[in-house]
């Protein structure tokens, strides 16, 4: 039997994203019996704003303590 899906749909380069993966964590170790969990990665940074992402290693090191309480 199939179960239902939870679609996350996530970006690499926000921070909010990576802040919430330990909510998902939670999520799937509690619930992965009943959902399956599916991850989708688009592109929320387009044009000139790309950067490769480890050079974004220090901004991201920084902001995710701060960022993580309030997701």
């Amino acid at each position: 039997m199939n179960k239902p899906k939870i679609l996350y749909i996530q970006d690499a380069m926000c921070i909010w994203c990576y802040a919430f993966g330990r909510v998902l964590d939670d999520m799937q170790v509690k619930y992965g019996n009943e959902f399956d969990f599916v991850t989708y990665s688009a592109g929320m940074v387009v044009g000139e704003s790309i950067v490769e992402i480890g050079k974004m290693k220090t901004f991201f090191d920084e902001a995710i303590p701060k960022v993580e309480p309030l997701s």
